[in-house]
């Protein structure tokens, strides 16, 4: 029953219920989120640290059952890079002039696949939500744009093109927005089926 609802919790990271993962797990300490619980993307530091110190502490205690969780987020990474150079070079022909730049004006947020995927390829992890603690525009804004890797983006930052975007790659390369649409699918997919091999082995004794 205990990891019954666990796996429920895990399926909805938006309300922070991963942080009573906390004292269900030996050798983790006991952590009280108080009125921090009502924080449903984990904005707050101690909020932060413990999501992220609570998946370091699965990977290590799981170790190689997670295989499979593995290479789903291999593979995830995988369809990634292959469209990273496409991106970028849209985001260099729109991103300068726009005048609402997505990093000014969207709520951007990380969710738990995007920190499972994040924690299992071993890719830094951010310091914190993009507008947490109080940021009103995101954090990881520079001069040139997102200071972050692309692997350690919210993946809603990758897969959303723009109007602009859209409209640019559309008329000067249809069939590479087409071949776009098919990886994103792909990467969805991909994301799930990390998501459900990372949560089913929580319910098996470490090693199992």
């Amino acid at each position: 029953m205990r990891w019954r609802r666990l796996r429920l919790w895990l399926r909805r990271p938006l309300k922070g219920y991963i942080l009573l993962f906390m004292v269900c797990t030996n050798g983790l300490p006991r952590v009280s989120a108080g009125s921090d619980i009502a924080d449903q993307t984990w904005k707050t530091p101690v909020l932060w640290h413990a999501v992220n110190a609570t998946l370091g502490y699965l990977i290590d205690r799981y170790g190689d059952s997670l295989a499979h969780a593995c290479l789903a987020a291999k593979n995830v990474k995988n369809d990634l890079l292959a469209i990273f150079p496409l991106l970028d070079s849209l985001c260099r022909a729109t991103c300068p002039a726009c005048q609402t730049p997505c990093c000014r004006v969207a709520d951007a947020c990380f969710d738990l696949r995007d920190l499972i995927f994040i924690h299992l390829i071993n890719a830094p992890v951010p310091l914190g939500q993009p507008r947490g603690n109080g940021n009103r525009v995101c954090r990881y804004l520079g001069s040139d744009g997102c200071r972050l890797p692309r692997l350690s983006r919210p993946w809603i930052c990758t897969w959303y093109l723009c109007p602009k975007q859209k409209a640019l790659l559309g008329r000067s390369d249809p069939q590479g927005l087409e071949r776009l649409q098919a990886t994103v699918s792909d990467v969805k997919t991909g994301r799930r089926e990390m998501e459900n091999r990372f949560i089913e082995v929580l319910g098996r004794p470490a090693g199992g």
